[in-house]
């Protein structure tokens, strides 16, 4: 308002400083007839036109424009935000499908650590039970050949003796 106050008055200014008296040879610069009341209504009333046929369309327009600009600021804002929290929400269901991976993958080892060590207890049992098998089997050779060799060494010495006991004699 007070740059149409001041719009005005610097018009009032105007007029009264190009009156046509004003430029006349001998008349006073500053001097003020009838018709400045003529411009001044003139003018107040062009000041009125133009405000209803130009200034109030435009103001409308640019407060339009910046309420859209304002608007679709607003509105990628938010998109913005809303595909930032997507993308967090994302990571943070990627994260967690990583951590439940990684402990399917721990189970999953644990379990082949525990069939591993399983299946080697029952190899050195199985190993174990053989090699007893066999140290059982290997003792009964052993005394079934003592048996059987017993006699042919008994039979050995006696003749051995027979011999040292004829060359000593």
């Amino acid at each position: 308002m007070k740059k149409y106050i001041l719009f005005l008055f610097s018009n009032i200014f105007i007029l009264i400083l190009t009156t046509k008296n004003s430029f006349a040879a001998g008349g006073d610069l500053l001097s003020v007839d009838k018709t400045i009341l003529f411009q001044f209504v003139v003018v107040i009333l062009g000041l009125f036109i133009i405000n209803k046929l130009i200034l109030q369309p435009m103001l409308s327009l640019l407060d339009r424009r910046e309420k859209l600009t304002k608007g679709t600021v607003d509105e990628a804002r938010e998109l913005t935000e809303k595909a930032e929290n997507l993308i967090n929400d994302y990571k943070q269901k990627i994260d967690e499908a990583r951590a439940e991976a990684n402990e399917k993958r721990a189970e999953i080892r644990k379990e082949a650590q525990l069939i591993s060590e399983k299946m080697i207890s029952e190899a050195r049992d199985e190993s174990h039970a053989t090699l007893e098998n066999y140290k059982k089997e290997l003792d009964v050779q052993v005394t079934d050949i003592k048996s059987k060799i017993k006699p042919e060494i008994e039979n050995l010495a006696k003749e051995i003796s027979d011999k040292v006991l004829s060359m000593e004699g």
